[in-house]
């Protein structure tokens, strides 16, 4: 006897509470999305609640009262549906309420709302052996960068790096998050010429450098040498006039002694 009462209320609860399956999708911004209850019979009446607060209700006598959302958002009173025009404040569980010949059914999705991946960008460096790529969007937001290329060439990353042999070829770069995806191609033969220097350019602009600070260094010394001759003459010159001014003071001092 107990055990067939226990049986009763275990039907009893999923009669009286039919639960729909629960779980979580990734949606894009502004999408128009659309939750589907799929309620079994005629609806009575119905409430929407985000993160435990309410959306809207609906009765037949008195239609659907909007408490958030009702500028971007619809319902479909016979089926239940919601639809709303996402944002990425939206993420969170949204929870359906909805009685059927008096007995209340429910449906419970949680989402979340991402931004969708703009068009990529590919921008290049390039030295006398090799060519970089690099893959980027803007606005940046998460998102996996994969390089495909000729010969079944693949690579997951921003950048690759590339041998100038294959100067004719084309690359392609595709960004990818949980909602979008946008791919982009670049020829090598448009990446401008890099002003990069290797092992095989460096040893001219060094030797050029050191020259110029060579050049530098003897002018500085001889600008100096110069100042330095220049205030020695004027010494001299003033010791001359000096001495020069004491013997005609000594003469005249003597010729009027006599």
């Amino acid at each position: 006897m107990a055990r067939k009462s226990y049986i009763q209320g275990i039907l009893m609860s999923f009669i009286l509470f039919d639960v729909g399956y629960v779980y979580s999708e990734n949606i894009a911004t502004g999408t128009n999305y659309t939750f589907r209850p799929t309620i079994q019979g005629k609806i009575e009446n119905f409430d929407w609640r985000h993160n435990g607060y309410l959306v809207v209700e609906w009765d037949p006598d008195n239609g659907a009262h909007w408490y958030r959302y009702g500028e971007r958002a619809h319902i479909n009173s016979d089926t239940g549906d919601l639809t709303l025009q996402v944002k990425k404040e939206d993420s969170g569980v949204f929870k359906g309420q909805f009685q059927v010949k008096g007995v209340l059914q429910y449906f419970e999705r949680t989402i979340t709302v991402i931004d969708a991946v703009s068009e990529p960008k590919v921008t290049c460096e390039q030295n006398d052996t090799d060519i970089t790529l690099l893959c980027s969007v803007d606005p940046p937001v998460p998102v996996e960068f994969t390089w495909t290329g000729p010969d079944g060439f693949s690579h997951v990353g921003k950048s690759v790096h590339i041998t100038r042999k294959e100067s004719d070829s084309i690359y392609y770069c595709t960004a990818k998050n949980e909602v979008s995806q946008k791919t982009i191609e670049f020829k090598l033969k448009e990446c401008p010429e890099g002003n990069s220097c290797t092992e095989g350019n460096g040893l001219p602009v060094a030797l050029s450098t050191t020259v110029f600070f060579i050049i530098v260094l003897i002018c500085a010394l001889a600008l100096l040498y110069c100042n330095c001759c220049n205030v020695n003459n004027d010494e001299d010159l003033i010791s001359t006039v000096e001495f020069d001014s004491a013997s005609e003071g000594f003469q005249t001092s003597r010729s009027l002694y006599y």
